[in-house]
């Protein structure tokens, strides 16, 4: 006889997410594409150079975004790849509304002057 423990536990709950957790984590090349990192160099440098034109290399994410006609959806992420690789640096973020205050960094400027 099962014991009245195993008839009324959710371990099988437990162990079906497992099962399928592994079954449908996405898989990852791997090596990544080389160019990817070509591809937001490319479209983050209208970001930069928009950022440089800025009094003090500061905008707001959505002004900028407004007056270089950038889709904020593609930006954002362009935006955190530029962070990360120090180009610029978000003063504010707001996990609100998305709408950071960026700064260009030196290293940013460098590239842009290129």
């Amino acid at each position: 006889m099962v014991p009245l423990r195993e008839r009324l536990s959710l371990d099988w709950l437990h162990e079906a997410r497992s099962r399928s957790a592994v079954a449908l984590s996405p898989r990852r090349s791997a090596l990544p594409d080389p160019n990817i990192e070509d591809a937001l160099m490319a479209y983050g440098r209208n970001l930069l150079v928009g950022l440089g034109k800025r009094q003090g290399n500061t905008a707001h994410l959505h002004d900028l975004v407004r007056e270089l006609r950038l889709p904020l959806n593609d930006a954002i992420p362009v935006v955190d790849f530029l962070t990360e690789r120090n180009y610029l640096q978000k003063l504010v973020v707001d996990p609100v509304t998305l709408n950071h205050d960026l700064k260009l960094t030196a290293k940013g400027a460098e590239l842009i002057a290129r």
